[in-house]
């Protein structure tokens, strides 16, 4: 349950992620590519290194783990659908889609990473020790 929450936690964080990530590359009257996609790129990043981090203890499978990237991906569907609802269709498209598919594949992402870790650890002890 620990895990859970702090995930949820981590999730609202990554909102401020990406305007942090996306703010240096910011064109006055408008929002750019070049901004959208590096929010994006630094948004995936850091779900990626969280969902590793906070998977990595673990000796479960890495589907078994499905509510801790479920509630780090609630908040960025959340602010996407008050995007939504709040600002117009174009909006949505240029700013809500990039970064949800960007959060979804980092925290995918940072979970295949933890699991193949563990794989690749215990296949370097084996191959050490010969029996």
């Amino acid at each position: 349950m620990g895990r859970i929450l702090l995930s949820l936690l981590l999730g609202v964080l990554s909102v401020f992620v990406f305007i942090l990530g996306a703010e240096p590359f910011g064109a006055p009257g408008g929002t750019s590519v070049t901004e959208i996609f590096a929010g994006s790129v630094v948004l995936a990043m850091y779900l990626g290194v969280c969902q590793f981090f906070l998977r990595r203890g673990t000796g479960r499978s890495w589907r078994a783990d499905w509510p801790i990237w479920l509630a780090m991906a609630v908040p960025l569907l959340a602010e996407a659908l008050l995007v939504l609802a709040l600002e117009r269709p174009e909006t949505f498209l240029v700013q809500g889609v990039p970064m949800s598919v960007a959060g979804c594949v980092g925290i995918l992402a940072g979970a295949l990473l933890a699991h193949r870790g563990k794989g690749v650890a215990r296949t370097d002890v084996t191959r050490s020790h010969p029996v």
